[in-house]
């Protein structure tokens, strides 16, 4: 075996070890734009891109949408001077998401805004921003709509109202809005979309919401439950795992895993409801908990990682010294990238990445390994004279 065959075969043996063992994470702040006070970081891509939104004011809610390269934050306006927020971002850069001009209609919320579509003063419009143009997504009726999941390929999701002003999941293919199917009288939002084509999202009314998955020949299917009645499915990878909320039979809502099919319960009995909003190609998954404090007594929300449908705190893998408390989290990429919510000392949010750091012991492994590389090598070297 060559010293070359020898370097890679211990360097992927000290992965592997690294692969075991629990991850730990350095984290750094999202900073917002100038004189927008909060950030929130809803989407990365495989290159480490990130969008989002700063947050101006929070009642009625004044967002820009905004993305983060190497830490440094830049608005991604739409030339008109509305407000806006970005949802999604594919590996090419593009963004998808929604300028607006009144903000009184829009609500902050668990993964992003909150819309009420039906109000005659809603104006919001699905935008696509590329290279710095933003280009106006032609809802289902013309307008109104919102743009919250784009693939590889370009294809972009979300909803729009229909000629009924009925709220209809829809896919733009080159930039024109198709309905997607839905059941009579339901509300439909479609979240995200992988690179085949299938859609993710959620068909609701009064008395329950269905997790929904559409394929690319735009079939419907309503996903099971972990017993209960509700669900709604956030993300889809290109596994078609599929991940999100669903009703238990005691009536909580538990974060879930869907595989070819079948909901797995990634949540615990004690906890007062969990949630998972994003998943790499990998498989690992993020999301929030929600349960008691042993301090305080109180429910407090906590930002989770699952690998292997184990559950970990991720306040538990970073500094506890940073005095920031992170109490969700929305995406990972496939180097195990994370963006979350946290809290600082000052009671102030704010978006944060976290980046996976080998421990000392797995780069003491490696430095060993090294070590007898060379030592072996230099035992084999021939003399020479």
């Amino acid at each position: 075996m060559t010293f070359a065959h020898l370097l890679a075969t211990v360097s992927l043996l000290s992965i592997a070890s690294l692969s075991h063992a629990s991850p730990q994470y350095s984290l750094t702040a999202l900073s917002p734009l100038a004189g927008y006070p909060g950030s929130f970081a809803a989407a990365l891509n495989h290159h480490g891109q990130i969008v989002g939104y700063g947050d101006l004011e929070t009642y009625p809610l004044k967002t820009l949408a905004t993305s983060w390269a190497n830490g440094t934050a830049s608005a991604l306006t739409d030339g008109q001077g509305r407000y806006s927020a970005a949802f999604s971002i594919n590996d090419h850069g593009q963004v998808v998401g929604v300028s607006y001009t009144r903000s009184g209609f829009y609500e902050p919320t668990i993964g992003g805004l909150e819309t009420i579509p039906s109000s005659p003063s809603y104006d919001g419009q699905a935008t696509l921003w590329q290279n710095s143009t933003a280009t106006t997504l032609p809802g289902l009726s013309g307008q109104y709509a919102q743009a919250k999941g784009i693939n590889n390929l370009g294809q972009v999701v979300g909803w729009s109202l229909g000629a009924d002003n009925q709220i209809t999941a829809t896919l733009w293919s080159n930039n024109l809005p198709t309905a997607l199917t839905s059941l009579d009288g339901y509300r439909g939002e479609a979240n995200a979309i992988n690179d085949q084509g299938n859609i993710v999202g959620s068909l609701s009314k009064v008395f329950g919401d269905y997790a929904a998955l559409w394929n690319n020949n735009n079939e419907l299917t309503l996903l099971n439950t972990i017993g209960g009645i509700g669900a709604e499915a956030y993300a889809i990878n290109s596994n078609n795992l599929i991940i999100g909320w669903s009703a238990s039979a005691d009536g909580k809502q538990h974060a879930t895993l869907w595989d070819n099919g079948t909901a797995i319960d990634l949540g615990r009995p004690d906890d007062y409801a969990s949630f998972a909003y994003g998943l790499n190609n990998l498989g690992h998954v993020v999301g929030s908990f929600i349960g008691i404090d042993g301090t305080t007594g109180y429910l407090e929300e906590y930002a989770a990682l699952w690998i292997d449908g184990s559950r970990i705190n991720l306040n538990s893998l970073i500094d506890s010294a940073s005095g920031i408390m992170l109490d969700s989290a929305y995406g990972i990429n496939d180097q195990g990238w994370i963006i979350a919510r946290g809290l600082d000392s000052n009671d102030n949010y704010n978006a944060y990445l976290l980046m996976p750091v080998p421990e000392p012991s797995s780069y003491a492994m490696l430095l060993a390994g090294l070590g007898l590389l060379v030592r072996s090598a230099r035992r084999k070297t021939p003399s020479v004279g």
